[in-house]
């Protein structure tokens, strides 16, 4: 009986034990497993470092961090966050050509564990390199060529610039002037005193104490073009030495008031009007636009974008002959302004608005676009569109007469003045005339239309050959100056009602046109002739028979 209590009692104190083992809770915060992958983005100096971690679901993470270094003590580390399961790090800075060991670790808070050792190499320095050369600019004797530093190789680049071989002939080099050249910097190198018509081969290089490197070859040909990828570089094109050589030039680009105000200088006048050594006679502006900015071309005046502004080849006495910006819409009063060379002018497509220029003596062409929608030549004559106004005669023309199209309605101001012309026929459909639009011409005798009311201001002024005119029978105002310095001996009215005319409109002269001049009136209206304050001066009147 004891015996089997004894084993009751034991067999009890053996099921409380494994009870009480069962009810125990498993153990607490246990070390994580961590792992390191592939190193990345591997360069000269920087790389990119990848793990991971597999904690226990009890596992608190206290920290994370990659180690690293030259040998495999790793005495480098980057701390990362403890709640991160797939850590990366993007280590900077690294030395090239050189390899570093690596591992991740990971603890608890009372212990730490590491991944097994890994390894990566920098890549190596290695010679710089630089992008493909581009043009920023052109001139008949010039380039100007730019070119960027796409990458220094990882090592200070010691050299950079050009080397240019003309064709046939010995290579040059043409070094950066700059004190350091930095990875993505854009370099510009400048070649002068080229040849003229002449090929060349060019390609930039760079160097670092690796060695050097060259970029694809560029070839390209000197002629009579200028290309301009700036406004305001027209001088680096040019060069102070050569801006007088030039004869014929025709320019491609932007051009502001910088550009401009050289232009003058190399077509004859310099900035305050006087007279230069310029050769340029002819320029073709085609491919040109004007833009605003610069400074002013004549110390008055200063560029507006696609506008042929005020007096902005004034007294260029050299130029011959002047293509216009196919961009340019408008040209001010007198931007060709005693342009005594200048004998062919041609007008873009784009232009809508157009006012003459004075003194331009040897003009003999003024040529419109076939595109241009605003404006006609006729026979080397500006004309609108549809014929039905004169706008600008070439002073330079000979001819002694001029028949004018039927279509015509309207002279514009100035528009023949200073013509050879001695003899016109206006068409009984002009209506009205500008301001000085012969004035200065040749014309010996004028018969104005009936439709013509008024006479303007200065219409005739100083025509030292004008000896007869014949009004219309419309015509009630004679304006200002319309006859001033005019030689009159017949003026022929046939209103019997005289007009309107104040004291100014035969100007002061030495000509004594009131004792000199017959008027011719009609029949019976002489007594309203005396009776006028102006009309009634002239010693001679005549009337006409009665029929």
């Amino acid at each position: 009986m004891k015996n089997i209590l004894t084993h009751c009692l034991t067999a009890l104190t053996l099921a409380a034990f494994l009870w009480a083992c069962d009810e125990e809770e498993p153990p607490q915060n246990l070390l994580p497993v961590v792992r390191t992958g592939d190193a990345t983005g591997i360069t000269r100096t920087e790389a990119t470092l990848h793990g991971s971690i597999e904690a226990h679901r009890t596992t608190v993470i206290s920290s994370v961090r990659f180690r690293y270094g030259t040998d495999t003590s790793m005495s480098e580390h980057v701390t990362l966050s403890p709640d991160e399961r797939m850590p990366a790090a993007q280590l900077t800075g690294l030395v090239p050509g050189t390899t570093y060991y690596f591992c991740l670790e990971a603890g608890n808070g009372y212990s730490q564990i590491g991944s097994e050792v890994r390894q990566f190499s920098t890549q190596p320095n290695e010679r710089p390199t630089v992008d493909s050369l581009q043009v920023a600019g052109q001139g008949p004797t010039s380039i100007i060529l730019q070119y960027r530093m796409a990458d220094d190789g990882g090592s200070p680049v010691t050299a950079t610039g050009c080397y240019i071989r003309e064709e046939n002939g010995s290579e040059l080099q043409i070094p950066a002037s700059l004190p350091e050249v930095s990875e993505g910097q854009t370099v510009s190198i400048q070649a002068n005193r080229l040849k003229m018509h002449t090929t060349y081969t060019v390609c930039a290089y760079a160097a670092n104490d690796i060695g050097e490197s060259r970029s694809e070859s560029l070839t390209f040909r000197t002629g009579e073009a200028v290309y301009l990828r700036q406004p305001g570089s027209l001088g680096l094109l040019i060069g102070e030495e050569d801006k007088y050589h030039y004869t014929t030039l025709s320019f491609v680009g932007p051009m502001n008031g910088t550009d401009l105000r050289l232009l003058r200088d190399m077509a004859g006048c310099d900035l305050y009007g006087n007279p230069t050594a310029g050769q340029l006679t002819h320029i073709d502006l085609t491919d040109v636009r004007i833009t605003e900015g610069g400074t002013s071309y004549d110390l008055s005046h200063y560029t507006q974008t696609d506008v042929i502004g005020q007096e902005l080849f004034a007294g260029c006495t050299r130029l011959k002959r002047v293509s216009l910006p196919s961009s340019a819409g408008s040209m001010e009063t007198d931007a060709f302004r005693n342009c005594t060379s200048l004998v062919t002018l041609t007008i873009p497509a784009n232009m809508t608005r157009l006012e003459p220029s004075t003194g331009c003596t040897a003009l003999q062409s003024i040529e419109v676009s076939a595109a241009n929608t605003s404006y006609r030549s006729f026979d080397g004559v500006l004309y609108n569109e549809d014929m039905t106004a004169l706008l600008w005669y070439p002073q330079g023309k000979e001819d002694e007469r001029l028949e004018l199209p039927s279509t015509l309605a309207y002279l514009g101001d100035h528009a023949l003045r200073g013509c050879h012309i001695r003899y016109i026929d206006l068409p009984d459909g002009l209506q009205e005339m500008g301001q000085g639009v012969f004035a200065g011409s040749d014309l010996e005798e004028v018969s104005l239309p009936d439709n013509l009311s008024v006479v303007p201001t200065a219409a005739f002024q100083y025509c030292a050959r004008l000896h007869t005119v014949h009004l219309g029978t419309q015509t009630a105002m004679l304006s200002d100056y319309s006859f001033e310095g005019c030689p009159l001996r017949h003026i022929h009215i046939p209103s019997a009602w005289p007009p309107v005319c104040g004291d100014g409109v035969f100007g002061v002269t030495d000509y004594d046109v009131f004792g000199s001049c017959t008027l011719h009136i009609p029949a019976g209206s002489k007594p309203s002739y005396r009776a006028s304050d102006v009309w009634g001066r002239f010693a001679l009147m005549e009337e006409s028979k009665s029929e």
